[in-house]
């Protein structure tokens, strides 16, 4: 496990101090912050094993850096939900039919709980059981009605120092000097981080790029259309290689 620093021993404490008095404790902590990493250490400070919590994140990828760190994340909808289809029209809904994990946890946990929608908030709180919500309030809330349900001005912790370990990151430093209203710039890059306009990437560097940020949805769209062409794709439809061979524009 990795050394504390004193912020998150308090948030830590903060958390003990919350269990079995309040239906939700709310932890803001921005990029690099050490947030989801503190969370085995208040897992075992609340004498709980982590078979006894329910790991919660909006999206498998969330999910699988999760696991990456140690943490047995599934997402909401698996957790949840259960397809079942409809004997009139063959379509298959989604019904709420939570799992025996989450009927059993004594402690909720949801990662990324910014994203999560009013509707989605509701299923997790039918539970019944204590929610630890982790986001980031520098995070974009989910598009649609009831964005954001758990989103709160006023958190019960909030973790503002960025780990050393993050500090070498471009992309921390990036989201950390956008978000204090600064304008990135190349100099914020290293070699692994790059920002330059869609007319100044060298195709190479693009087909070969394992990200591409864009500024806006048509962006998004027209350089994922032009890369799956120039790597031979000429159909909407996935290939099982897509995962591993494709370039993801978001």
């Amino acid at each position: 496990m990795i050394d504390l620093t004193e912020a998150q021993c308090v948030a830590i404490k903060r958390i003990v101090d919350w269990y079995g008095t309040g239906p939700e404790f709310v932890m803001h902590g921005y990029a690099g912050t050490g947030k989801t990493s503190l969370l085995p250490h208040a897992i075992q400070a609340l004498g709980l094993s982590m078979n006894e919590v329910l790991f919660l994140a909006y999206t498998g990828k969330a999910c699988r850096v999760l696991h990456g760190k140690g943490i047995p994340a599934v997402t909401i909808h698996s957790a949840l939900y259960s397809p079942v289809e409809d004997e009139d029209d063959g379509k298959v809904r989604f019904i709420y039919q939570p799992k025996p994990d989450a009927l059993l946890a004594k402690l909720v946990v949801v990662d990324e709980a910014s994203m999560v929608d009013g509707e989605l908030a509701e299923d997790i709180r039918r539970l019944g059981k204590p929610l630890l919500l982790v986001l980031d309030p520098a995070q974009l809330p989910p598009v649609g009605p009831g964005k954001g349900a758990f989103n709160v001005e006023t958190p019960n912790v909030l973790l503002q120092e960025i780990h050393r370990q993050a500090e070498g990151s471009s992309i921390i430093r990036l989201a950390t000097k956008i978000r204090n209203g600064g304008r990135p710039n190349a100099s914020d890059c290293n070699g692994n981080v790059r920002i330059t306009s869609s007319k100044g990437l060298p195709l190479d560097d693009l087909l070969n790029a394992g990200m591409v940020l864009c500024g806006l949805n048509k962006t998004r769209v027209a350089m994922n259309a032009f890369i799956r062409k120039q790597k031979g794709f000429n159909t909407c439809l996935l290939y099982t290689s897509d995962a591993a061979d494709d370039t993801p524009c978001v």
